[in-house]
């Protein structure tokens, strides 16, 4: 009976300690812990909608690196980069072609 007691108590005690780090951390929203619980939570979300995420999803989550990035990435970063422009570019040129051929074939018809 005692034992029982005890351990109920001892559960409750813990209980109430989880419950008050708790509302500390989110009383402080500077603090690192409490930082990094959240983006924690907002990349799991994210991972169970999408199962992937590239750079510029992460980038949407976290925010920007709070520091340069190392030369060999900042290449890649610069290469995909214009890898994504060009194929901007090409979009809007293949569209521009449909609608040039739309265009002579409503005035051939």
């Amino acid at each position: 009976m005692k034992l029982r007691m005890w351990s109920t108590n001892a559960q409750k005690e813990q209980e109430l300690l989880l419950e008050n780090i708790k509302q500390k951390l989110k009383s402080n929203n500077k603090n690192p812990l409490w930082i990094s619980l959240t983006f924690k939570l907002r990349l799991s979300a994210a991972l169970l909608e999408k199962e992937t995420l590239d750079l510029h999803s992460i980038v949407e989550i976290l925010g920007e690196r709070p520091f340069p990035p190392k030369s060999n990435f900042k290449a890649y970063l610069e290469y995909k980069n214009k890898e994504e422009k060009f194929e901007k570019e090409m979009e809007e040129v293949r569209k521009e072609d449909e609608k040039s051929e739309e265009e002579q074939r409503a005035a051939s018809a």
